[in-house]
């Protein structure tokens, strides 16, 4: 269906606003189809709100779609304008939430209502000024997006394009709740833990709550609920040795995407955490991350960092605990995807690193630490901000950064480790393990460019089909078996 014939479509069902034919006839006029399209998009961002995993994504379709779909010429012009502008250029670069695209699109909106001659509607909510869509306009724009301004802008466009209010979570606290997901032999893990735990959050200091969460999926999770390859999930004997007592038929273990060798350390590092501190947990992994093992050589690791005094615990005790753990272990990790990870992402397939802060998605991938600084501090409520979110501050540490980087270049931004959340019947065994044992590192590919054509084919077709139908979008990409086989790295879409 061509979108001009969807939008007449939209305009005879009632949804336009002020809608209304030039003839007489069925032909809307182009005052009709100007407000039929922003009704439906609008309304589609406003019914996504709880179900679509990239807002960014989703953000930029609907301005591409709405730059095509007005009537006029000098319209279309106009709002390419707005789309242009600093103000939409600025939002677009972290956007956590359907919340922030919506506001995003209602400014565009209202932006384009005053260089059409008209008024900002509702008057009084913002000065006309921060509609300017300049430069000028960016700090008073800011504004529509914090507590709360925010909440008020989301209610007209609950009651305006919605036709009912909505729930909208907080995005702000006095005391942001961290929920870092990763793969404890993931190099863009690995890269996310040092840059956060070594370097970013230190320069918070005491004013977040950080929880590591690892990746992982059960052994039974084979088709029907079969058991998969042993050589995935971590092993009571290669913990607590030949004295550790096997698992039961009915008994669950993590498992992982990188295999055995890194099921066994994302339970030491739970045992670490639970038998002494998450403190000591974070110096653990930055001492652990530093060694640069190979996974076959991650328990020899393993045990010589728990030597070192910066660190202080026993490695027998950790591996011995670990091994009775593990049952609870895939439990616990499997929980705290389902009720913080998924409902973030909107999705079951989590990636390596994915930074979760009050519940919304901060980072997918790995990024510095003046990226994963600036991130957190945008969740922080006003008068709350540590002196490390202040802009001279936030562009000193970009600038120190920049050095370092220029020393030891880091991944991509927003490379990351990605697993499928259930494994097939057969699964072949491991090969990113064998690699590493013969001393090769893990290859990291992109997306084949059709995977990218069906995602942006997907996101055209989930703006079109949620304004008519709630419904709900995942972003499988791959099969099962190939990501679990090849231990698949991807450099994913960054929210920058």
């Amino acid at each position: 269906m061509r979108a001009h014939a969807l939008l007449l479509l939209v305009a005879g069902t009632g949804l336009a606003r002020g809608g209304g034919s030039s003839d007489g006839g069925s032909t809307p006029s182009d005052a009709a189809v100007y407000d039929a399209a922003w009704t439906f998009v609008l309304s589609a961002a406003a019914h996504a709100a709880d179900t679509e995993s990239d807002p960014d994504k989703f953000c930029r379709t609907a301005m591409v779609t709405l730059a095509r779909w007005l009537p006029g010429e000098a319209d279309r012009e106009r709002m390419l304008a707005i789309f242009k502008s600093s103000v939409v250029h600025e939002r677009l670069k972290f956007m956590p939430t359907m919340d922030d695209c919506s506001i995003l699109l209602w400014y565009a909106h209202e932006a384009g209502a005053l260089a059409r001659g008209g008024k900002v509607s509702p008057s009084g909510l913002a000065p006309d000024a921060t509609f300017a869509a300049d430069a000028g306009a960016q700090a008073a724009a800011a504004a529509l997006w914090v507590s709360p301004v925010r909440e008020r802008v989301l209610a007209v466009i609950d009651r305006v394009w919605l036709g009912h209010a909505a729930e909208h979570p907080a995005v702000v606290s006095a005391r942001p709740q961290l929920d870092l997901f990763v793969m404890s032999a993931c190099p863009y893990g690995i890269l996310a833990e040092n840059e956060l735990l070594g370097s970013a959050l230190p320069m918070l200091g005491d004013t977040f709550d950080l929880q590591i969460h690892f990746i992982t999926f059960s052994r039974f999770a084979g088709a029907n609920g079969t058991a998969v390859p042993s050589g995935y999930c971590a092993s009571p004997k290669a913990l607590g040795g030949k004295g550790a007592p096997p698992l039961g038929p009915t008994d669950d273990a993590p498992c992982s995407m990188h295999g055995s060798d890194e099921a066994d350390e994302d339970a030491r590092q739970m045992a670490v955490e639970e038998l002494y501190s998450p403190a000591k947990l974070n110096a653990y992994i930055l001492a652990f991350n530093k060694l640069g093992c190979t996974l076959d050589k991650y328990r020899d690791c393993s045990a010589k960092v728990s030597k070192y005094k910066s660190v202080g615990v026993d490695f027998a005790k950790i591996s011995s605990h670990a091994a009775k753990s593990l049952s609870a272990y895939a439990a616990s990790t499997q929980k705290a995807a389902a009720e913080v990870g998924y409902k973030a992402i909107r999705s079951t397939e989590l990636s390596s690193p994915t930074l979760v802060v009050n519940g919304h998605v901060a980072a997918l991938g790995a990024l510095d630490a003046a990226g994963f600084v600036s991130r957190v501090c945008a969740f922080y409520a006003p008068g709350s901000l540590p002196e490390a979110c202040a802009p001279d501050k936030q562009k000193e540490i970009r600038a120190g950064g920049k050095a370092d980087r220029a020393e030891a270049p880091a991944a991509p931004a927003g490379a990351s480790c990605l697993r499928a959340d259930a494994l097939p019947a057969a699964v072949p065994t491991p090969r990113l393990a064998l690699a590493h044992a013969a001393g090769a590192g893990p290859s990291a590919a992109l997306l084949p460019a059709a995977a990218g054509l069906l995602a942006t084919a997907a996101a055209v077709f989930a703006l079109v089909a949620v304004s008519l139908k709630r419904m709900r979008r995942y972003g499988h990409v791959g099969a099962p078996a190939l990501a679990a086989a090849h231990g698949r790295q991807t450099v994913s879409t960054p929210l920058v």
